[in-house]
């Protein structure tokens, strides 16, 4: 036999002993791919968990997961359950001993009437039971009930199941998004206020009529939304006022789309034994927790806290018609197609400013209220008023023909650099800066077209 024949015999001698190894060692971990056992994570819809009396569940909630102990239920924490998903379903198998029918011996593997095991509800249910440490660190015995094969696993699985049920609880308040949220009421310190989203935008409801900022409101609505949860002291069902929980006082009432009762949150008093912490009830929790006592503050906001800066933002796709009067005198701006005309009472029809009419919508929407007023309007005249109207044609349906009033402002006399604007319809009145009432004038040189 020459050199480079038996060269060859040896390298393939040398390839089937290594195949060979390699199928032992996947045949002494039970499975060829060297797992414990099969399973999609995607189609299991439940995992149940014990270790020794404790005994509870993660499942599938839409797209998120729920923790459940008999009738309780809960939010859980997701990124949690997915991580015991994963290890479970890929349970590496370091060794295998096969068929231990032998009851004593199952024994001392920890195996015969384990106390602590996962089990994963999908297509199937496989139970994993758990068993004693192995003198390899970090491995432990288990097997698949119902099964005879022992197996040895890493012992990271223990870990998630001797976690007990509150560890696996969201932390997050709630899932919900400030986008969802369709109206809200507040009950503090400073009375009761109402909130609500309409088509033009926030509005505030109670104690007056106007319109609501809506960064300022969006502010609110995260931050309550966002809290985190610091601990969980226990079910709703008991005496809530030993946690100076009280209805309808220091309470946000959210109402979401899709849900027929509000979510309300209410603080109750401070937790002695956590110093700036507060007793809180959740009621789509349906427990108490303790939150922050920097967030029981956000409900002390006051109405002016959501009020709207701006004068009155008017769109002006809508407005085909402004009158302003000042100083006895009147101006009508008209529009006429894409342009603007500009008439004063006797005087025919000119070309307006096209920049000077944006101008006056840009100051209505830019936020420039100094402060809000509560007092009736002054006894004196007006000093300038500026009215906007939507025109309808003879060719509309003959009730809805004619000028139809979208929004009218007027200003007062100003005092002390300010002057109180009043917009109709709204509550209370504006304080804004002189200059800026002044610059509104009747004087048709503001209006003309250069």
């Amino acid at each position: 036999m020459n050199r480079l024949l038996t060269v060859l015999i040896l390298l393939v001698a040398t390839g089937l002993a290594a195949t060979v190894i390699s199928l032992r060692s996947c045949a002494r971990a039970g499975r060829e791919d060297g797992f414990v056992f099969s399973a999609d994570p995607a189609r299991v819809r439940q995992i149940n968990l014990r270790a020794g009396a404790e005994r509870f569940s993660l499942a599938r909630a839409g797209g998120n997961w729920e923790v459940r102990e008999g009738d309780f239920e809960d939010l859980a924490d997701s990124a949690q359950a997915e991580a015991v998903l994963a290890l479970a379903t890929r349970l590496v198998a370091y060794d295998r001993i096969p068929e231990v029918r032998d009851r004593d011996q199952l024994g001392e593997f920890g195996l015969r009437s384990s106390k602590r095991w996962i089990e994963l509800e999908g297509d199937r249910k496989i139970r994993l039971l758990l068993g004693k440490e192995a003198a390899a660190e970090g491995r432990i015995y288990a097997r698949i009930d119902g099964e005879n094969d022992v197996y040895l696993i890493d012992d990271a699985i223990v870990r998630f199941t001797e976690k007990p049920l509150r560890e696996f609880r969201d932390r997050r308040l709630t899932r919900v998004l400030p986008s969802q949220v369709d109206r809200f009421s507040i009950s503090g310190q400073s009375g009761e206020i109402e909130i609500a989203r309409k088509p033009s935008g926030w509005e505030i409801l109670k104690p007056l009529s106007a319109p609501a900022d809506a960064v300022e409101v969006e502010k609110f609505l995260a931050r309550l939304l966002s809290l985190d949860v610091l601990g969980f002291v226990g079910p709703d069902s008991g005496n809530i006022g030993l946690y100076g929980l009280a209805d309808g006082r220091n309470q946000a009432a959210l109402y979401v789309e899709g849900r027929e009762r509000p979510m309300v949150l209410r603080f109750g008093s401070p937790d002695a034994e956590h110093p700036g912490e507060v007793f809180a009830q959740f009621t789509p929790r349906d427990t108490v927790v303790r939150l922050p006592e920097a967030a029981r503050a956000a409900l002390d906001a006051r109405p002016d806290t959501f009020r709207d800066r701006r004068i009155f933002p008017v769109n002006p796709d809508i407005v085909d018609l402004i009158r302003i009067s000042s100083d006895g005198r009147e101006v009508s701006l008209r529009r006429d197609g894409e342009k603007w005309a500009l008439t004063e009472s006797g005087g025919a029809a000119r070309a307006a400013s096209e920049a000077a009419v944006a101008r006056l919508f840009d100051v209505l929407a830019t936020p420039s209220v100094l402060e809000f007023s509560a007092a009736p309007p002054p006894a004196d005249p007006p000093s300038r008023s500026v009215g906007f109207y939507s025109v309808l044609t003879e060719n509309s349906a003959e009730e809805n023909a004619g000028e139809h009033p979208v929004a009218k402002v007027i200003f007062y006399p100003p005092a002390g650099g300010r002057s109180l604007c009043v917009v109709e319809g709204q509550s209370g009145g504006l304080l804004v800066p002189e200059a800026l009432a002044a610059g509104i004038s009747a004087d048709p040189a503001k209006w003309v077209a250069p």
